[in-house]
């Protein structure tokens, strides 16, 4: 793809490091159900390689946000668009929709691992989808994905059993190690922590740390600790807007808008 990026306005990314170039960018992005917009205008960019989490409270948008960036959002009834959505500089309106998924991967809030195959399977369905790679490489890459995903010592002796038998933390490193499978440029993560134990929670938490180095990630949490210790960037919304982002540092010690304040010391959400 095209390596070019737009220049990014002030809104979006006020001290984002020149270091750190947009991976993907939204422009204008206005996007609903039928009955008004839930995002109003909504323009950012996430730095590659970095983790930027999307903050707020119930309902302000954050869940559309990163449904529109992988296009899941039109899939919806009556869902509506407008705007801009780049991926590398590269406008991904035109872009095959099954195409674009491959760059950009989802993991949801709740595991869910396809629940009539293997572990092995379920790793490797991107693949077989794509018709990418031979059984041979196809082994492979299941086997990089799960030590990506940290879960190849708990699986590697099963990995013909039922999905469905691992733990629901086990089931949802599973479900990262799946995304991982198709080599996407871009992870994005809807809550995967809310429904998973304090353990399981940390270590989705330590395995996202690791794969920063290859991945741009994009994780909705409702929880501000988790975006604390794991983010470099925070993009704070409320009622469809963006009102605020930054590094995360910054956002959580010293935050330019009242409204983010008030939201981070608990007055609302």
């Amino acid at each position: 793809m095209n390596q070019s990026t737009l220049d990014r306005p002030d809104q979006a990314a006020p001290d984002v490091s020149a270091s750190s170039p947009p991976a993907m960018e939204v422009v204008g992005l206005v996007a609903g159900y039928g009955a008004g917009p839930v995002l109003k205008g909504v323009t950012l960019a996430f730095p590659a390689r970095r983790i930027t989490a999307i903050i707020g409270p119930s309902g302000c948008g954050k869940s559309t946000l990163i449904r529109c960036l992988n296009r899941l959002h039109e899939t919806q009834p009556g869902a509506t668009m407008e705007g801009r959505i780049l991926l590398d500089g590269e406008d991904t309106t035109g872009l095959d929709p099954v195409l674009l998924r491959r760059e950009v991967g989802m993991v949801f809030q709740r595991a869910n691992p396809f629940p009539t195959m293997s572990i092995f399977d379920n790793v490797a369905a991107g693949l077989v989808l794509n018709g990418l790679g031979d059984r041979a490489s196809r082994i492979r890459v299941v086997e990089e994905s799960l030590r990506q995903a940290a879960l190849w010592d708990e699986v590697k002796d099963k990995l013909r059993g039922p999905a469905t038998a691992l733990s629901g933390g086990q089931q949802q490193r599973l479900c990262i190690a799946r995304a991982l499978a198709v080599r996407p440029r871009v992870l994005l993560l809807d809550e995967p922590c809310s429904a998973l134990d304090p353990i399981a929670t940390a270590r989705i938490e330590e395995l996202l740390l690791k794969l920063k180095a290859e991945y741009t990630i994009v994780i909705v949490t409702h929880n501000m600790q988790q975006a604390a210790r794991v983010s470099d960037f925070t993009g704070f919304m409320l009622l469809g807007e963006l009102v605020e982002f930054g590094t995360t540092d910054r956002i959580f010690t010293n935050p330019a808008d009242p409204r983010t304040q008030a939201y981070l010391t608990g007055r609302f959400g």
